[in-house]
């Protein structure tokens, strides 16, 4: 149950904005080595745009660091005669940045209105959980942040005036941190109860239908 789920979603959210294929959207994973990367998936042609590329904040905030019922005995998801599976969570905050490569600034900028317009109208991020052959949903909120920065100027592999990045970037802080435990079941078949009447001890046993 890693973070690299709600990556994941992410993308998915992004990819359904972008109905040009000729525009490959790059997942945090790769992201973190972008420009080798593209490099060689084009056997190191010439970097073509437009592109975006979504990143994901190495440093993730831990909301709640005291045992709560929830980080330890959680939800029954499935519950049997043997045992029964938990779905344990810790609150989380994520942060993510999208960044959005392009020649011409117009065009930079109407894909920024597009995903605008994407993040604050779809604010609800579904997530699925790998369990038992199924997917499990759990749902979340991102909230997009106010700004809206040009680093079409910053250092990079690309000569600067060549093309357009702007950036958008949203926290999702209501995430969770999953776990499923197995939690073992006991059963108490019977008691054997003493009984003293007159001085004569006897043991009697009850059984219990569980």
């Amino acid at each position: 149950m890693s973070f690299s789920l709600y990556d994941e979603a992410v993308t998915n959210l992004i990819l359904s904005r972008v109905k040009d294929n000729k525009i490959r959207v790059y997942k945090p994973d790769e992201t973190k080595d972008l420009f080798a990367t593209r490099a060689d998936m084009n056997n190191d042609k010439p970097i073509t745009l437009p592109l975006i590329s979504i990143a994901r904040d190495s440093n993730i905030e831990i909301l709640d660091t005291n045992k709560q019922p929830l980080s330890f005995d959680g939800i029954k998801i499935q519950i049997e005669e043997q045992e029964d599976i938990l779905l344990s969570r810790i609150p989380i905050k994520l942060n993510y940045q999208i960044d959005i490569w392009t020649k011409d600034q117009i065009d930079c900028e109407n894909y920024v209105r597009e995903f605008i317009f994407l993040l604050i109208n779809n604010p609800v991020l579904t997530i699925f959980l790998p369990y038992n052959g199924t997917n499990l949903p759990q749902s979340c909120h991102l909230r997009l942040s106010n700004d809206i920065v040009d680093n079409s100027k910053t250092d990079t592999h690309l000569y600067k005036g060549q093309y357009t990045r702007m950036t958008l970037s949203f926290e999702i802080d209501d995430a969770y941190l999953y776990s499923m435990p197995i939690k073992k079941n006991s059963y108490i078949d019977d008691i054997t109860v003493r009984v003293v009447d007159n001085n004569n001890v006897t043991d009697e046993i009850i059984t219990i239908n569980t």
